[in-house]
């Protein structure tokens, strides 16, 4: 519906896709469904395949619980995540840097706006879906019976897929997992950290948020979606001009 209200208003055949986190998993969500030729380039950041290893070691123990726990949790109205993060004093500080950002990073004055301005709180809905898709180790529908990793094979979207080599939240198999699932052959992986020649090994958030950022991040995105969009190719041979199946640690 947005993809579709934007189209309407600006007059243009397609749009680009720039996800974070969960949001770069919806970008491969819809680049693999019936509306994929209404994007034109996709970029993705810090954005898992599965929530294999969501939780590092202790995923497999919370397999169980969540899988059981799951249908309950749709009763829920909400947690009052947002009202925790625009609490004053150090806590929610503490969370971001242990979580999302590294120290020295970002200003507190960053941190207390990101707290105040860019956390959402989390329905009983959300929770379910999320505690499913942990439980049966797939990305399924409320049915259970449509897993969205198929789809990621018929992505013809030209890809662009981030990770922060610090992030602490999202490991690098899963975010790799979901670059060799995806099906174009116009594809690039990049890895950006301290050791491929960037200011800092970013961690999930401060990727986005961090002022370095403008000068590690944002010219992988800008270039990118600057290319021209080659012709769809999704089998054994390359559109045009395309980058096949490449991986990069690159730096600034």
């Amino acid at each position: 519906a947005a993809v579709g209200a934007i189209l309407e208003e600006t007059g243009a055949s397609a749009v680009d896709l720039v996800g974070h986190s969960l949001g770069g998993l919806f970008a491969y969500c819809f680049c693999g469904g019936p509306d994929r030729d209404l994007v034109g380039r996709a970029v993705t950041i810090a954005a898992p395949g599965s929530f294999r290893r969501f939780f590092g070691r202790a995923t497999p123990a919370l397999r169980g619980p969540a899988g059981m726990l799951s249908p309950l949790a749709r009763r829920l109205g909400g947690f009052g995540v947002d009202r925790l993060a625009q609490s004053s004093g150090p806590v929610g500080h503490l969370v971001a840097l242990r979580r999302h950002m590294g120290l020295g990073a970002t200003t507190r004055q960053q941190r207390r706006a990101w707290l105040d301005h860019g956390v959402e709180d989390m329905s009983g809905g959300d929770l379910a879906q999320l505690m499913r898709w942990i439980g049966r180790d797939g990305l399924t529908d409320h049915a259970g019976d449509h897993d969205y990793r198929v789809h990621l094979q018929s992505i013809t979207t030209p890809t662009l897929v981030l990770r922060p080599a610090g992030d602490r939240l999202v490991s690098r198999d899963v975010v790799r997992e979901a670059f060799d699932r995806i099906g174009t052959v116009d594809k690039r992986f990049l890895e950006i950290g301290r050791r491929s020649g960037a200011t800092r090994d970013y961690n999930h958030a401060d990727v986005l948020l961090s002022r370095s950022a403008v000068h590690d991040v944002h010219p992988h995105v800008v270039e990118w979606l600057g290319r021209p969009v080659s012709p769809r190719a999704s089998g054994g041979e390359p559109a045009v001009g395309a980058v096949t199946r490449s991986e990069e640690r690159s730096g600034g």
